[in-house]
């Protein structure tokens, strides 16, 4: 199932859900032909396949699993300070 839904400025508010048989690359673009602007997605690599008018924009939610998971890879000394610990902070909103 693929959901597409317009943003939060949107005169006319939209919630798609669009069912395909799979998750090939194929599906949001050609569900997306003639889009232009922004695209928030999950971090599915098959969105990074799409054509030049769209700028995909990847999930928070997504980005901020692989910094808790490098916390989690370090003694407890060489987190404090880390880079990933920093990114964590600065997002607190982001990240949860």
């Amino acid at each position: 199932m693929w959901l597409y839904r317009s943003g939060r400025d949107a005169r006319v508010p939209i919630v798609l859900l669009d069912y395909q048989p799979n998750r090939k690359a194929k599906r949001p673009a050609d569900f997306l032909q003639g889009f232009k602007g922004y695209l928030h997605t999950d971090g599915f690599a098959g969105y990074h396949e799409l054509h030049t008018d769209i700028v995909v924009i990847d999930c928070w939610a997504h980005a901020c699993r692989k910094f808790h998971k490098a916390l989690e890879s370090m003694t407890s000394k060489d987190r404090e300070g880390s880079l990933a610990q920093q990114r964590i902070v600065l997002s607190q909103v982001a990240c949860r």
